[in-house]
């Protein structure tokens, strides 16, 4: 009865019903297991129900579900800010804690205006950011998002990726690339402000910015807040996730199952059964783009269809026809064989017809 009185204007890859997830894998409504590639668009870094987390969450529930962050502070969000800030890069040093990526950049939006006294702001073609005015206004990777909800916010500039077919990392962190983040190693960057949300709680929701102690001084009080802000519960999961990806070795997983899945996957372009274009990504977020001469339009869509009829969830991402590999930084050697197994049948199913 729910499903027709849900907003249809949230786009879903599927009508299923999840149930129970465990690790890397769902179990639906109609009794199917399912290999989940998706990490609920990599948000469940240590796995589905991990139990450190699952314990941390039970406690804290139990102890304190809410404090509201403009009336006084509490211990996790005290003890969460600890934790990150041996982590985090050298330049930042102060953090302020909201529920969603949107929230997020809006605050760093507000942070940067309000540090520099400028109000136009610069973004990537292609870029997403999120589904509020201030972000839709950010975001040009589908018309969707924002087509109809105009006037959007003004002063933004569009500007074009150096190299058009290969965009920069995003959802790059905590681990998911195989260091803390992108910018440890990957790339020479120390930041005045880095926005955060997806991994760090394991699917609890908790987004936040760290920046430039100096930055944060200058904000008169009561211009950075919000009811839920860096929940207890939230962050009592964030700790127990930092947690496990220290004592876990996650970091050293996620390298060497990103090297068996590109090994498998460019295996695959190789072999030239398939128009694959491109395989490219850091860790545990590949993205396989399809030749467009070859793979019409939808070719994406299908291919992710066919992976959910042979038992693995895998999302498309951006206008190109592209796929996205994101499981959880926990998966294991027998689970990454098992995805390319099934996504090299989905790709036969695609491609014989």
């Amino acid at each position: 009865m729910g499903k027709q009185h849900l907003a249809k204007g949230i786009g879903r890859m599927s009508e299923m019903i999840m149930t129970k997830a465990k690790g890397s894998w769902v179990w639906t409504s109609d009794n199917r297991k399912l290999l989940d590639f998706t990490s609920g668009i990599a948000v469940t870094s240590v796995g589905h129900s991990h139990p450190k987390v699952v314990a941390a969450v039970q406690k804290q529930a139990a102890t304190l579900v809410h404090a509201q962050v403009n009336i006084g502070y509490h211990q996790p969000m005290l003890d969460l800010t600890d934790k990150l800030l041996p982590v985090l890069p050298k330049s930042l040093n102060s953090l302020f804690f909201a529920c969603s990526g949107s929230e997020a950049i809006e605050n760093a939006v507000k942070l940067a205006r309000h540090a520099t006294g400028k109000s136009k702001v610069i973004a990537f073609q292609g870029g997403y950011h999120g589904r509020t005015i201030g972000t839709m206004s950010l975001t040009s990777s589908k018309t969707v998002y924002s087509a109809g909800f105009g006037p959007l916010m003004p002063g933004v500039t569009f500007v074009p990726y150096p190299y058009a077919t290969h965009s920069p990392i995003q959802d790059e962190g905590f681990a998911r690339t195989g260091d803390y983040f992108a910018i440890d190693s990957h790339f020479d960057v120390q930041p005045d402000i880095l926005a955060f949300a997806k991994g760090i709680a394991d699917g609890y929701p908790i987004s936040g910015i760290a920046s430039r102690k100096e930055l944060t001084d200058t904000q008169p009080a009561g211009s950075m807040g919000g009811t839920y802000a860096g929940n207890a519960v939230a962050c009592a999961a964030a700790i127990a996730t930092q947690e496990v990806i220290a004592e876990e070795n996650v970091l050293e997983n996620t390298r060497t199952r990103s090297a068996q899945l590109h090994a498998g996957l460019n295996k695959l372009k190789a072999s030239g059964k398939y128009p694959i274009l491109d395989v490219r990504g850091l860790g545990l977020m590949i993205g396989i783009e399809f030749d467009p001469a070859h793979a019409p339009k939808g070719t994406a869509n299908k291919i992710s269809a066919a992976c959910l009829d042979h038992g693995m969830m895998l999302l498309t991402t951006s206008i190109y026809e592209t796929l996205r590999f994101m499981p959880a930084l926990t998966v294991t050697e027998d689970e990454c064989a098992l995805a390319l197994e099934i996504f090299e049948k989905a790709l036969d199913d695609v491609f014989a017809k």
